[in-house]
């Protein structure tokens, strides 16, 4: 294999790695999107996804099912 051979192999990797890394935070993204709404729709205020409110875990376990 020449050096120009392995240039393109690593930049071949490194496209991966960033296609992949990009597809994962996109999915969290649309998934914060998703329990926003859900939680809006419920009447629950959406800051409080973040919070360790036993009523809020309550309501989010019960929405998943």
């Amino acid at each position: 294999m020449g050096p120009t051979q392995i240039s393109v192999a690593i930049i071949m990797v490194g496209v991966a790695v960033a296609i992949i890394v990009w597809l994962q935070s996109s999915q969290a993204a649309a998934s914060a999107r998703r329990m926003t709404g859900m939680m809006t729709r419920v009447g629950l205020d959406p800051g409080t996804a973040t919070l360790g409110d036993p009523r809020t875990m309550a309501i989010r376990k019960e929405a998943r099912r």
